[in-house]
């Protein structure tokens, strides 16, 4: 064999084994995070439908792709008819449950709207694993074939609405249902091929890896980004985002949508807001330290130290801009 064919199968296997000691760095990675349950944090109160008034709740289950159970509710106000034939979905964000946008909830039935919202599989009440950021995607797919097998809804248009993980559903959910009539997605990144801080160079080379890894996973699904979505909706999309936010960075999210010259697209970037734009600046600050003391290892959590109503305080002007965008 002559020396150079030598050398070249020396540099491609120094190759092949790069990239494949990369894949497996990603999986393993990944799979720390996402291949988990996400269960509730002990000691944290969780708001229930219980705790506001004249509120409806009626539990439902149904099944996804991969015959997992899903958990979650039908919300409604006692008090305020609305004859819309509207149903809001709304889509929560990872490393919790539906749940932890009561508050948000609350404001749509507040409004006379009748609310769907469930816990993606691995999260909560809901049964399996999280496995991959995509899954979400699947989850709402068979969300919407659930909701399809309910007559009552027949007449009833969607309106999508959810934050960070759930911003990123609701905003790709119009690629499985032509039901959506307009989609509201807050904090929302362009795909889960980007992780959070994803403008770190080690990060940008674990990308298109990752991107392979949900392939296998989750097949069609992982083709599906945001950039993609947005080119070609003809559905009213609202896209509200922080310039202070420091998990879905605006080089992730807003940066890439402002240059899609689609009219159906309305973006409003909120300054002096963070990850969690839909609260006011002292509920968002609060939450914030609340996060940072729940993750510090050597915390005593203790919750009668915290008010949950100022951690889930709602900024009204950013609420009011939702409406008036729905009502229009």
């Amino acid at each position: 064999m002559e020396w150079y064919y030598l050398l070249l199968i020396i540099v491609v296997g120094c190759i092949v084994i790069a990239l494949c000691s990369i894949l497996l760095c990603v999986y393993t990675s990944s799979r720390k995070v996402l291949n988990r349950h996400i269960k509730p944090i002990d000691g944290v109160k969780y708001f229930k439908a219980s705790d506001f008034k004249d509120v409806k709740e009626e539990k439902v289950t149904f099944k996804n792709k991969y015959n997992e159970t899903l958990s979650g509710a039908f919300y409604s106000s006692n008090v305020i008819n609305n004859n819309k034939k509207e149903l809001v979905i709304f889509v929560h964000g990872f490393g919790g449950g539906h749940i932890n946008y009561m508050k948000e909830i609350m404001q749509f039935v507040d409004k006379g709207y009748l609310v769907f919202s469930y816990d993606n599989s691995g999260c909560f009440d809901s049964e399996g694993k999280v496995k991959g950021l995509i899954k979400g995607l699947v989850d709402v797919d068979y969300a919407f074939k659930y909701l399809d097998t309910l007559e009552r809804f027949n007449d009833y248009k969607f309106i999508v609405v959810g934050h960070s993980w759930g911003g990123f559903i609701a905003l790709n959910s119009v690629n499985f249902s032509q039901r959506v009539k307009k989609v509201v997605a807050i904090a929302s990144f362009n795909s889960p091929s980007l992780p959070i801080n994803g403008d770190k160079p080690l990060f940008k080379i674990a990308r298109p890896f990752y991107f392979f890894i949900n392939l296998c996973m989750f097949h069609k699904y992982a083709y599906i980004n945001s950039k993609k979505t947005l080119k070609h909706t003809t559905v009213p999309t609202l896209l509200i985002h922080g310039n202070n936010d420091k998990v879905v960075l605006p080089k992730q999210s807003y940066a890439i949508y402002q240059k899609i010259k689609n009219p159906n697209i309305k973006l409003n970037v909120l300054n002096n807001k963070g990850h969690n734009p839909q609260l006011s600046i002292k509920g968002e600050q609060a939450l914030i330290q609340f996060q940072k003391d729940i993750d510090s290892t050597d915390f005593l959590f203790n919750k009668d130290l915290y008010d949950y109503n100022i951690l889930t305080d709602q900024d009204h002007f950013v609420w009011d801009d939702i409406f008036n965008y729905l009502d229009n």
